[in-house]
């Protein structure tokens, strides 16, 4: 669904009268900033938007009749500033018409394109120009195309990116320096809450409630089928990986229970 709204200025009484397919309030600040009718925004600018009012004229238009309203609405406010006495800033009579140029301006414009205006457009190349582009969009009188790096840079290129010139990449650590990494990791040990608060802060708030419910409240003898059915519709953010590793737990404790 669409709608027809309408801008009129308040000083003048020029109007403008457009349709938008979606968002009424986007279009209006598309207009404000220049995305839109040219006429309207120039005197937004020079009035100021304060001396403007905007109205919709007809809401939940369907999207096919929204050309028919607006051809409608700019004939009855008769605001397109083309015909003889039209007071507007609309330029055409609205639909998805735009501006009908006539058939000289078409025939100007293919002209353009091709032909006698255009020296490029249809033109055969000679052979000698072939061959005098082919060399220079290649070979030694390119700098980048088909460019063949000698030894020399090759060697620099591989001494780049290896331990000799670059200090992070592929460059080994001296005993020392693996020593220093090894007593500072051995010395963060973290306590079992703080390992457990941060298993905790990962999982969703209904993680521990689905478990108890799959683990408690559900009876023993239910079949495994059931059992994940059920936990599924309650709490459908669990993660099915989650539920399939609860079902093998459950499983495996119903095993050692029975032995």
């Amino acid at each position: 669904m669409g709608c027809i709204y309408m801008w009129t200025n308040q000083i003048n009484q020029k109007r403008y009268v457009g349709k938008c397919s979606d968002n009424v309030k986007k279009r209006y600040y598309a207009h404000i900033n220049g995305c839109g009718n040219r006429l309207l925004k120039e005197d937004i600018d020079k009035f100021g938007i304060e001396k403007f009012t905007f109205e919709v004229l007809h809401e939940n238009v369907p999207h096919a009749l929204l050309n028919d309203y607006e051809i409608q609405a700019i004939a009855e406010y008769n605001c397109n500033s083309k015909n003889e006495n039209g007071w507007g800033y609309n330029l055409t009579d609205g639909g998805d018409s735009g501006f009908n140029h006539s058939e000289e301006t078409i025939r100007k414009c293919s002209d353009g394109k091709k032909g006698e205006r255009n020296p490029f457009y249809g033109k055969a190349h000679s052979d000698e120009w072939r061959r005098e582009h082919s060399e220079r969009v290649r070979g030694e009188n390119h700098p980048m195309y088909r460019k063949k790096h000698s030894a020399e840079s090759r060697k620099k290129m591989s001494a780049a990116q290896s331990g000799e010139k670059n200090h992070n990449y592929g460059k080994p650590m001296s005993d020392e320096q693996r020593q220093k990494r090894s007593e500072k990791l051995k010395g963060r040990v973290f306590s079992e809450e703080t390992i457990r608060k941060n298993s905790d802060a990962r999982r969703k708030p209904e993680y521990f409630e689905a478990k108890l419910f799959f683990f408690l409240l559900l009876p023993s003898d239910m079949p495994i089928r059931e059992k994940h059915k059920q936990l599924y519709q309650k709490y459908p953010n669990i993660k099915q990986g989650t539920i399939r590793y609860w079902v093998r737990q459950w499983q495996s404790a119903d095993a050692q229970n029975s032995l």
